[in-house]
């Protein structure tokens, strides 16, 4: 075999196949209890809490108040730009691949802002905040539905009195009237999944379980659930001041993983514009030779009831 010369130039080739992140589905979006579709910027979702009970002949006015919970909407954005000349020589599909690595950037910012962000809206956009999150309502006092601050926030460890402290955050919800164990939802942050697994009940059981099951096409997907609740993951389920969309996204010792338990029908999702990419040919750029791909999304949300969800906020 002759020897290979390596002082000369040698070609650089492209895999045709992009490396990136696995797919990171949006908790909120595959598991919110009601999508509606928004046509301006705010939608109100009307609620009544409670109701007046007489008895006898004469008839006793209801007393109990009615309000509406706003649900916002908020546009997410993104931009990539490449350059023209490497788009040529790549076989790979860049294109979708930028757009694909943004859309996974978005389920993660989205979960984020609707479960952990721990401040109130803001309509500067720069403070990253675009709802009241199920965490920022749980922190709130709600007198329409009689609803008192923290009253169902649990902040506490895993390592010791695990069982305990998961045990009394489901319970925090269970305890309402606005709970429904049908319809009972966990979004969990997905660091979590190997402590749970060493969290057993007093007869020595694993109360997180791990399970498959068939799906339409063949073949498995695991399926989990605690204390029989479904589970879904997603990183977006950690305390944070709006980090995910200031693109800060890491580690810190300030943020908290979470566990929800929440009521799906009390998750609504607001959709605008669903995720979506544009893109502008170098041809009509008149300063580089480079495309242009544009993404964004207007989407909403609101926890229409605080009662609904409680929340295990893990502090170690």
């Amino acid at each position: 075999m002759a020897a290979r010369d390596f002082s000369t130039w040698q070609p650089i080739y492209w895999d045709d196949q992009v490396v990136g992140r696995q797919f990171q589905p949006s908790a909120i979006m595959e598991n919110a209890g009601r999508t509606i579709q928004m046509r301006s910027l705010q939608y109100d979702v009307p609620r009544y809490a409670d109701a007046t009970v007489g008895g006898g002949s004469s008839l006793t006015e209801n007393t109990a108040n009615g309000d509406v919970q706003p649900i916002y909407d908020w546009q997410f954005n993104g931009k990539s730009t490449l350059d023209e000349a490497q788009l040529e020589d790549s076989p790979a599909d860049t294109l979708s691949a930028v757009s694909y690595e943004w859309l996974n950037s978005l389920h993660i910012a989205y979960d984020n802002a609707c479960i952990g962000v721990t401040g109130a809206r803001s309509t500067t956009v720069s403070n990253y905040r675009p709802y009241n999150s199920i965490y920022y309502a749980l922190t709130q006092g709600d007198t329409t539905t009689g609803y008192t601050a923290n009253a169902n926030l649990v902040q506490s460890t895993l390592s010791t009195s695990g069982y305990a402290n998961l045990n009394s955050a489901l319970g925090k919800v269970e305890n309402t009237k606005f709970w429904d164990m049908q319809n009972g939802i966990c979004l969990m942050h997905p660091s979590l999944r190997q402590r749970l697994r060493g969290i057993v009940d007093s007869q020595g059981r694993p109360i997180f379980v791990e399970s498959s099951a068939g799906f339409p096409g063949g073949g498995v997907r695991p399926q989990y659930s605690l204390f029989g609740v479904e589970v879904a993951w997603t990183f977006g389920a950690i305390t944070t001041s709006g980090g995910y969309l200031g693109n800060t996204a890491g580690t810190s010792a300030s943020w908290h993983p979470l566990v929800v338990f929440a009521n799906k029908r009390h998750l609504v999702r607001g959709v605008r514009i669903e995720p979506q990419a544009q893109f502008i040919n170098a041809n009509i750029n008149i300063n580089a030779l480079e495309h242009t791909v544009q993404q964004r999304a207007r989407l909403g949300f609101c926890l229409t009831v605080p009662n609904a969800a409680s929340i295990l906020e893990v502090t170690d």
